[in-house]
This record gives structure tokens, C-alpha cells and sequence, in this order.
């Protein structure tokens, strides 16, 4: 199955860490959709914004098992359509309600700004994270 991550879960290490075989790994794009970070990450709708993020192809057995655990279990699966490498890719995306994106996790955005820099994420989507931030990142 495809699926589109766009937070902390495109670390690959982290997925394999947990036991999760991936294949096919390549960066995409989610048109008209903004990341919002709280206590986790999502998306929001919004036209002209672009989220940029990793699709791979992982189990559906392998899909259950991570989004059983209770940390991300408020998230429900979306259809989506990405753009990687000039094709559009029918994946699944992980998302939670914006009702539940209340607080802010300053960690879990520099996480995520390191994790994107090194996946050589453009410059003016590294600072739409940098700004969601509470602290400082250098």
C-alpha cells in the first residue's frame, strides 16, 4: 500500500526501528494542503499551500499495527493524491481533525525541521516549520 507521511514517521530508521518493512521510498508533494503542528502534525486544507513529505510502500498489516498505538491512534486514513517524481500516486495519509490539533509541541517541530532538512526539503518549507516552532532552532 502507498502511504504519505509528512511528520516524524517519515524516518525511516525510526519505522524499521519498530519492525515496519518499507519499500520504494521517494519524496512527494501534497497539493493545497498546509502542515500544522500541535502536540503532533497534520494537515489542513488550504489552496496554494504545498506539504511536502515521503511516500512509501509499507504492509497493511505493518499500517495497522503502527497506528494502534495510542499516540497516534486518533489518526484516520485519507485518500490522497501526491505528486512524486512527476507522476500522481493514489496513497493513503494519515490525519487528524483540526479540533485535536490544540497546543503546541515545540520538540516534536524541531524534530521534524532536523528530519526535513535532512531530506533536503525545500528552504521555504523548512521555515514554514521553523515558524511553528516555539523555541529557537539553529
Amino acid at each position: 500500500m502507498e502511504v504519505f507521511f509528512y511528520g516524524l514517521f517519515m524516518d525511516v530508521n525510526l519505522l524499521r526501528s519498530m519492525g515496519i518493512e518499507i519499500k520504494n521510498l521517494r519524496i512527494a508533494v501534497l497539493a493545497h494542503h498546509k502542515l500544522v503542528i500541535g502536540q503532533k502534525a497534520s494537515l489542513l486544507p488550504n489552496k496554494g499551500s504545498s506539504t511536502y513529505g515521503i511516500l512509501m510502500q509499507i504492509g497493511e498489516k505493518d499500517l495497522k499495527r503502527l497506528y494502534e498505538q495510542k499516540e497516534v491512534s486518533a489518526y484516520k486514513p485519507q485518500h490522497v493524491v501526491v505528486d512524486s517524481s512527476e507522476e500522481k500516486v493514489n496513497a493513503v495519509c494519515y490525519l487528524i481533525s483540526a479540533e485535536q490539533m490544540v497546543g503546541r509541541n515545540s520538540e516534536y517541530a524541531e524534530a521534524l525541521w532536523i528530519l526535513a532538512k535532512s531530506l533536503d526539503f525545500p528552504e521555504d518549507y523548512l521555515q514554514e516549520i521553523k515558524s511553528q516552532a516555539q523555541s529557537s532552532i539553529d
